[in-house]
């Protein structure tokens, strides 16, 4: 009996208190009880069915290589706006040279992309 006993407090002790079966009685009247009660934790149907979007691969470089010098004030300047896409990609082409980033075709055209839709809009 005593080893039962041992091994019970053993247990007692290492598991969460949800996993051993006792009685609990919960009073209304306690202060503790009502509180997490009141709190709604519950998430609504627009909470689960929204969704964070996820950044481009143009879009991550752009911000992380371009945005330094750049500001989304530049694409709107009248001086040197580009007046088309291949305007935008003859730019990205330039920049990223002058920086050293070499660029393959795949990420100049994912930063071209982003830029085009994210600023200028064309047809």
């Amino acid at each position: 009996m005593k080893s039962v006993l041992l091994v019970f407090t053993i247990l007692s002790m290492l598991l969460p208190a949800s996993m051993i079966a006792s009685p609990i009685v919960e009073t209304t009247n306690n202060p503790v009880n009502e509180l997490t009660r009141s709190v709604d934790t519950k998430q609504t149907a627009d909470e689960k069915n929204k969704i964070t979007p996820t950044p481009s691969h143009g879009q991550l470089l752009y911000e992380h290589h371009c945005l330094k010098c750049h500001e989304s004030n530049i694409h709107i300047r009248e001086g040197n706006k580009a007046r088309n896409a291949a305007n935008v990609k003859a730019w990205v082409i330039k920049w990223q040279a002058y920086e050293k980033l070499n660029w393959d075709q795949d990420a100049i055209n994912a930063v071209t992309d982003y830029i085009v839709k994210q600023y200028y809009k064309f047809e």
